[in-house]
């Protein structure tokens, strides 16, 4: 590294500006309109000495001007149209947990997904999102015997056919 600085110009990059930044602006998108109330949602740790990345953007956030509270899926409740975690209204969700964690523990009766479900939360990385963290699906998606079945660009294809190709 040393060798490659001695060529290149190098900067230290922050990530916790652009993601309150991007938070700010989906929370504005999903209909906010004044300073969110952000819920970091992850699992309790069992044990740990150290500081969690989760707390390190808890205390920025703060820092920023946003309220902030680390939560776990346990922690939550949603009553009278409000998500929160005991007397800390949530309006802002920024999902760490993920779906499968999530579906291994909870049903989709969980308080999280009802508040999504009634529009009364915003979440940020909302469950559906999660489909391009799947090493998996990649893994499917560049598989020849699987997508040689798939249409070509530009090919449409009716349902009676893709039943015909294995769909």
């Amino acid at each position: 590294m040393k060798e490659f600085r001695k060529r290149h110009p190098l900067t230290k990059v922050s990530g916790k500006k652009p993601l309150l930044s991007a938070l700010l602006n989906t929370y504005k998108q999903f209909g906010g309109r004044r300073k969110p109330k952000i819920g970091i949602l992850e699992f309790r740790p069992t044990f740990s000495t150290t500081t969690s990345e989760y707390e390190l953007f808890r205390d920025f956030f703060r820092k920023e001007g946003c309220e902030a509270e680390i939560v776990s899926p346990e922690q939550l409740e949603f009553r009278n149209g409000v998500l929160r975690r005991a007397d800390y209204e949530i309006n802002l969700i920024y999902r760490r947990v993920s779906v499968q964690e999530f579906l291994q523990r909870f049903d989709l009766s969980h308080p999280l997904v009802q508040a999504y479900r009634a529009g009364a939360v915003c979440m940020a990385n909302s469950f559906r999102s999660e489909l391009a963290h799947k090493k998996a699906m990649f893994a499917l998606l560049t598989n020849e015997a699987l997508t040689r079945n798939f249409p070509r660009r530009n090919e449409r294809l009716s349902p009676i056919t893709y039943r015909g190709r294995g769909w």
